[in-house]
């Protein structure tokens, strides 16, 4: 399964190794998959999408479950800007 965010309670990565599958979630807060990895709902978090898709399909071909979480390399600023006049 191939989802476009964690999530805020981490549902989906939980959901698919309860059926023996393959997760991969991507989200542009790197912060929601540690989050996840702390709670033991996802394995791992990785930067290369190109290795987070390998990964996904190895666990695939060799029917292992995988949680992964792929988030890109820049940084998210949620500080609101103070330039008010």
């Amino acid at each position: 399964m191939i989802s476009g965010g964690i999530g805020g309670m981490g549902a989906q990565p939980l959901a698919v190794t309860m059926c023996d599958g393959v997760f991969l979630g991507a989200d542009v807060d790197p912060a929601r998959i540690e989050k996840r990895i702390q709670t033991k709902y996802c394995d791992l978090l990785e930067r290369n999408l190109d290795k987070a898709i390998d990964r996904a399909l190895d666990a695939k071909k060799k029917g292992r479950r995988s949680r992964s979480g792929w988030s890109p390399t820049f940084s998210i600023s949620t500080r609101a800007s103070s330039s008010a006049t």
